[in-house]
């Protein structure tokens, strides 16, 4: 048999709003290590209720003060929001474009071999069949 809970359910809850769903912050309010209590809150999943609803508070705080900046004109608290909240009507940093089809990188070179491409380096490296400054595939007299 297990041992006896230090703490009832109710005590961790409270812990948890107080400390604003941070488990650190409420496992130092009761003296317990962080481990113990993310161990309440599996065996009491009314605990992560708890816990999450903590954490939107904050949130719905944190979006209150953004909102009071945004009226107040400033600058950096509306360019963020048009980041996040404006995407849709296109204020974004950055495009991100996706791709269904396959991608060519270029040639297959699966199939040659070491002496083509012993040739195609030679090739390269002599200039053979390309123009080089000053010089002309042309016809002469063209």
């Amino acid at each position: 048999m297990g041992r006896k809970p230090l703490y009832t359910v109710e005590q961790v809850a409270e812990a948890i709003k107080a400390s604003r769903g941070i488990l650190t912050v409420a496992s130092r309010r009761l003296g317990i290590d962080r481990r113990t209590i993310a161990r309440y809150i599996e065996r009491h999943p009314e605990l992560r209720t708890v816990q999450v609803e903590a954490t939107d508070r904050i949130v719905d705080l944190a979006e209150g003060k953004l909102y009071q900046a945004i009226n107040e004109g400033n600058l950096t608290a509306i360019i963020f929001t048009l980041k996040c909240k404006g995407r849709a009507r296109g204020w974004i940093d950055r495009q991100t474009v996706e791709h269904t089809g396959q991608i060519q990188t270029g040639p297959d070179l699966s199939n040659v071999t070491e002496d083509d491409l012993d040739a195609l380096v030679a090739k390269a490296l002599t200039g053979a069949g390309t123009d080089t400054p000053g010089s002309s595939n042309r016809p002469e007299g063209k």
